[in-house]
């Protein structure tokens, strides 16, 4: 079985768009794996998601889990 994301219609225009503008074989989005948890706190705290609170945290891993067990 595949596992898809949908990727809404009003985006796909955009991204064919940037798209056509890689080469072949690049990364999408060249981001050093260290540059991520570093990202995640910044979007959570732009989003008002407080990152940690009783114990429980949002992190890389539990977005990862999140993600695999909604595609499950």
């Amino acid at each position: 079985q595949v596992a898809q994301q949908p990727i809404p219609a009003s985006l796909v225009a955009d991204l064919r768009a940037f798209l056509a503008r890689k080469r072949a074989g690049r990364s999408v989005w060249p981001i050093r794996r260290k540059d991520t948890a570093h990202m995640v706190r910044m979007d959570l705290k732009e989003a008002g998601v407080v990152a940690e609170q009783n114990g429980e945290v949002v992190d890389m891993h539990a977005l990862r889990t999140t993600f695999g067990t909604l595609l499950a």
